[in-house]
């Protein structure tokens, strides 16, 4: 189904919405024009949002479970609402995918955005991965397979992703993974047209992500595939990030030392934690950096572990375990490794990656 054929009930305040509690409550009842929505426990909660699983009360199909994302506007900061959380509500308007977690409605009341989606009843593909360990070659290809499907229709209506994750990869009732988070996506319209935005986990971002290149969003979405789907067959990530949070644990403690040691980090916390940020405090923070380089010689934070991961990357040091290794197919071998293609020029594209699954 094509994006135009995509219906969401966008509503506003003149749809009358009506609270006859607070949100917290476990039973509280919002009325709209068509259904009745009762909302229940918190399932889920980000930087500027929270997650709720909803009840609607429907003529013809009776009680619907939803998820609903709720953003308090006031609580935001502004280049969030008006940048990235405006961008990401008309992608919610504009796609529709089997793959793809479904948005029915979208309500604004009291400078509060209510995200209404299907709801997930079997969790993310990480829960799952902690729970049952690695997936067996045939589910895991079963499901790659829909993933690839999804981002490859993304991509043929110039929408990237940018933060595919399996905390993002969501396992319905029947089985089928659903990719969800649109909040880093963003227009691919022009196919010179480079991000600069450091998007996405660490761990599964691309090279060329990490050194801040400027990136082709697309074969950056191919390479985080690439991770999932290691993960999904190995249990375990390719890639080793950890050290990324001891140089933004260091940030935050402050614990910058007159020390001999050299490094290279420059950037804010809330840049390394891919929170949308201000770019003139943004400029404030490495200034800071740059002014205690001046007087002491040396860098206030080490960042080498960063560089670890980088060079992890560059060198292909992924290894399965050896449980696994010599159960797994050589086509599978060779799309993990064509994904984790360091150079982006010749890393295999989402649609490549598509045929030769199908092919083979």
């Amino acid at each position: 189904m094509s994006a135009s054929q995509n219906k969401i009930t966008v509503a506003t305040a003149a749809d009358q919405l009506s609270s006859s509690s607070s949100s917290s409550s476990s039973n509280t009842k919002i009325s709209g024009k068509r259904s009745e929505y009762f909302y229940g426990k918190t399932i889920g909660k980000g930087e500027y949002g929270t997650v709720v699983l909803v009840k609607m009360l429907t003529k013809h199909q009776g009680m619907i479970d939803l998820a609903c994302k709720i953003v308090d506007l006031k609580k935001t900061p502004t280049n969030y609402s008006n940048h990235f959380f405006t961008r990401e509500l008309k992608i919610l308007s504009e796609i529709n995918h089997p793959n793809i977690i479904e948005t029915l409605r979208i309500a604004n009341r009291n400078d509060r955005i209510y995200i209404f989606m299907q709801y997930a009843r079997n969790g993310d593909l990480l829960e799952y991965i902690r729970k049952n360990g690695a997936i067996n070659e045939v589910q895991a290809k079963r499901w790659f397979t829909q993933m690839l499907e999804a981002i490859a229709y993304l991509h043929s209506i110039n929408i990237a992703h940018r933060d595919l994750k399996c905390e993002n990869i969501l396992i319905s009732r029947a089985m089928n993974v659903k990719i969800t988070d649109f909040g880093f996506a963003r227009y691919t319209t022009s196919p010179n047209l480079l991000s600069t935005t450091y998007c996405g986990s660490a761990a599964y971002a691309a090279p060329e992500v990490i050194t801040n290149t400027p990136y082709d969003p697309k074969l950056s979405d191919a390479w985080s595939l690439g991770v999932i789907f290691f993960i999904m067959i190995n249990g375990v990530m390719p890639f080793r990030d950890e050290n990324l949070h001891k140089l933004l644990a260091e940030q935050r403690k402050k614990s910058y030392k007159f020390t001999k040691e050299i490094s290279t980090a420059y950037a804010a916390p809330e840049v390394i934690t891919n929170t949308p940020y201000d770019p003139k405090l943004s400029d404030a923070w490495s200034l800071g950096v740059i002014f205690f380089i001046m007087i002491n010689g040396v860098m206030p934070f080490r960042d080498e572990n960063l560089h670890k991961l980088l060079a992890e990357q560059r060198k292909k040091s992924y290894k399965f375990t050896k449980e696994i290794s010599s159960g797994v197919s050589n086509k599978t071998k060779t799309i993990i490794d064509n994904l984790l293609e360091v150079n982006p020029h010749i890393r295999w594209t989402v649609n490549q990656t598509l045929q030769f699954e199908k092919l083979f």
